[in-house]
């Protein structure tokens, strides 16, 4: 006789009651559950989180922007869920192990370093994801998109601008091809 899964969401962590066990939390490994409901908003607390492991836990819904400034996060696994939407800009240093395949995400990966520094497969099976890091040129003008442009017009240069690697484009004094530095056959654009 096997066991019947229960679909339903983790029960709720109150902060108050459980400040000392979230204060003292470093490592959460919840990977391979049948959690229903969205991303726990509980762990963006957790400021000393260093290893958070949700992968294969059928979480739906969009990654929590505040994921991308938990200071000390080393690994982060979320793959093989029903997430959607964009990739938050993980910018932490410290992260050495990051892995995001086989969920519902899309649009442009954030080209930093820090996500240019992991293989392209942990952004696989995210059909909907394009950038140089998962080697995916996206459909329009995704750098500087102008309003009412469609994707077919989004190819020709407006007057002003130069054309940047992939498909992108450079607005004069905004940033500048010097500006664009490589690393393993991607691109970073840097902020002025």
């Amino acid at each position: 006789m096997g066991r019947t899964p229960i679909m339903r969401p983790p029960p709720p962590l109150d902060e108050g009651r459980h400040s000392a066990f979230l204060r003292s939390l470093r490592a959460l490994f919840l990977d391979r559950n049948l959690f229903s409901g969205p991303f726990p908003d509980i762990l963006l607390s957790v400021r000393d989180l260093r290893v958070l492991d949700l992968s294969h836990s059928h979480l739906p819904g969009p990654l929590p922007p505040a994921l991308a400034s938990l200071p000390d996060l080393v690994s982060l696994r979320l793959d093989d869920n029903r997430f959607n939407g964009s990739i938050p800009a993980f910018n932490q240093s410290s992260l050495r192990s990051f892995n995001v395949s086989g969920n519902d995400l899309s649009g442009v990966v954030p080209i930093i370093d820090v996500l240019a520094s992991f293989d392209s497969s942990v952004f696989a099976d995210n059909p909907a994801l394009c950038s140089a890091i998962v080697r995916k040129e996206c459909a329009s003008n995704t750098f500087f998109p102008s309003a009412g442009s469609s994707p077919a017009a989004a190819g020709a240069p407006s007057p002003g601008t130069t054309t940047a690697p992939y498909g992108g484009k450079f607005l004069p004094g905004l940033v500048s091809p010097s500006r664009v530095s490589r690393k393993k056959g991607s691109f970073s654009l840097y902020s002025c």
